[in-house]
């Protein structure tokens, strides 16, 4: 049971990166099914091995914040929508849990982080299937995977680069490490069809992380890194519309205006929101119709930290910063070449963060806890004095 709730939890992160694409009438995403599979599975095999419940201060901290959450609908300014977030943070809470408990040993963790780049090729044959087919997201030159934003799943695949990279390193002379090894330059080319600003920032980041550790790689392995990249290069001037690269040359005059399409008005709005219940928050899931008062209309946060200190206040943001410290003092304590890659997700994620509402994303929880458990198995490998192969 224990190998079945592992699997479990790998078929949840594998459909991540294309959770929208699959909706079952009733029942929701892909995402959605796998997590309740998932849930049920694990709670089967923990009841069946008589496994004790493996538990952590990430897991305090985390229960804290959706009790306050569940506490904070109690004066929302909009019941139905803090209802179905209370909910939602429960559901997260059992995901972490699930993920927790079953993933064991590091290669279960590489195991997890490869799910989530394979899935993530996934979204990429959607994307450019609907480049080739001229399907646009916007009615521009701007694509993306069916049933994603632009600039949400250009943020996913990048999330992947790091991931990807790293994995590459670790299965050193092995022929699937180039599966993992070539991802970074196909992410590049899906970005650009994006054409998401927020997308490009942290591909820079992620690409800081690859080319910092490509010297690790034998002299053999550079050269073909290098060819790959030409063939990327020239692919992407013959393939590419011009309409991306104009829109990333717009990132200099949105930052100086401010503007950030539209985005520095919604932001101001939100800060008035917040001046007027600092400490409680409106309610959870709650952004969008209390900043309607001020702005004029319904919007969304478009950064996570803003929105939870709107919706949960001071508190609410309190706990969700303890939160982050838990995993930043999880990721110091690893070894150099697992800190440096997990320092760069993270970072990469906390940036993406600033120009996203992602406080509800499975992916946004799925790389808080994974850091907590790396370190968690590394500690027991080192007591027990084993050490694990990759495996995907």
């Amino acid at each position: 049971m224990k190998i079945m709730a592992y699997w479990s939890v790998w078929l949840l992160v594998f459909v991540m990166p294309f959770e929208n694409l699959v909706v079952v009438p009733g029942l929701g995403t892909l995402g959605k099914i796998c997590g309740i599979g998932a849930a049920g599975v694990g709670l089967i095999a923990l009841v069946v091995s008589r496994s004790g419940l493996r538990w952590s201060s990430f897991h305090w901290v985390f229960l804290s914040y959706v009790l306050w959450s569940t506490v904070a609908f109690y004066w929302s300014v909009d019941l139905d929508d803090s209802l179905k977030r209370v909910i939602l943070h429960f559901q997260l809470f059992v995901m972490v849990c699930v993920i927790y408990q079953w993933v064991q040993d590091r290669r279960a963790v590489h195991g997890l982080l490869a799910a989530y780049v394979l899935g993530c090729y996934v979204s990429l044959f959607s994307l450019f299937r609907n480049f080739s087919a001229e399907a646009s997201a916007t009615g521009g030159q701007r694509y993306a995977a069916t049933a994603f934003n632009p600039n949400d799943i250009s943020t996913i695949l990048v999330l992947g680069i790091p991931a990807a990279w790293f994995l590459g390193q670790q299965m050193s002379g092995r022929k699937t490490a180039w599966l993992f090894r070539i991802y970074p330059f196909i992410v590049s080319l899906g970005v650009a069809l994006t054409g998401s600003r927020n997308g490009l920032i942290i591909l820079l980041i992620a690409w800081a992380y690859v080319l910092l550790t490509l010297p690790r790689l034998s002299l053999r392995n550079k050269i073909a890194i290098f060819s790959i990249g030409v063939v990327a290069v020239w692919v992407g001037i013959d393939i590419l519309p011009a309409a991306s690269f104009e829109r990333w040359a717009t990132i200099g005059y949105e930052l100086s205006s401010g503007s950030l399409n539209s985005r520095g008005d919604i932001w101001r709005s939100g800060v008035e929101i917040f001046s007027n219940s600092p400490l409680q928050g409106t309610g959870p899931g709650t952004f969008s119709i209390a900043v309607s008062t001020i702005f004029g209309r319904e919007s969304s946060p478009h950064n996570v930290y803003l929105s939870i200190l709107v919706e949960l206040g001071l508190i609410g943001f309190g706990i969700f910063v303890a939160l982050l410290i838990v995993v930043i003092r999880s990721i110091i304590q690893m070894p150099a070449s697992e800190r440096l890659f997990w320092a760069f997700l993270l970072g990469s994620l906390l940036l993406a963060a600033n120009l996203l509402n992602w406080e509800w994303r499975k992916q946004l929880w799925l790389f808080f806890v994974l850091p907590v458990v790396h370190l968690n198995v590394l500690r027991m490998e080192s007591d027990s004095g084993v050490e694990n192969e990759v495996e995907t």
